[in-house]
């Protein structure tokens, strides 16, 4: 295998890798979107989605592991100590140009994953604080339902329809 192969290989795996990631922090943008909306099927569908795109993300991770495992072998490179391959170790013992190219693609997709990160707390944030004001709601109108005296179902796991008594209410017939 020639340098400008394995190089080669290696620079399209860290770009579509980026590319999916790109992809899917576009989705997490999206299901901010919906969270706010209250879009339930929005949601699905973009989580289907990412869930898809994390996939194909993580094969791709292991084909490129893979890769740097057979170019540590091609180059007689000694393996780490820990029997544990990482990006860095592996752009450390490389030429300097080689080095300079992955590298830039390195950080980019360690941006990407950054900003990924960052948007999934934000979201994961979002939607506690959404669940939050649900059942907050929800429990104001339970209160309030019980209050009224309006014929309300209970909770628990036999709700029954409680009677309560109201007054007539009287129409005006002629009117």
């Amino acid at each position: 295998m020639k340098q400008e192969e394995w190089l080669g290989q290696l620079t399209k795996l860290f770009q579509d890798e980026i590319n999916l990631y790109t992809d899917v922090l576009e989705l997490e943008t999206q299901k901010s979107i919906a969270v706010v909306k209250a879009d339930g099927k929005s949601l699905e569908a973009i989580t289907k989605k990412t869930y898809e795109l994390l996939v194909m993300a993580a094969e791709i991770e292991r084909v490129r592991m893979k890769s740097i495992e057979d170019v540590y072998r091609f180059k007689n490179f000694a393996f780490p100590e820990t029997g544990t391959l990482t990006l860095s170790d592996f752009l450390n013992r490389l030429d300097r140009d080689s080095n300079f190219k992955l590298k830039e693609h390195a950080s980019s997709l360690k941006a990407i994953l950054h900003r990924l990160k960052e948007k999934i707390k934000s979201n994961e944030k979002l939607i506690l604080t959404r669940q939050e004001i649900l059942s907050r709601t929800i429990d104001a109108m339970k209160e309030k339902a019980m209050e009224s005296g309006i014929n309300t179902y209970g909770s628990g796991k036999n709700p029954e329809r409680k009677q309560t008594k109201r007054q007539a209410l009287m129409l005006n017939a002629s009117a």
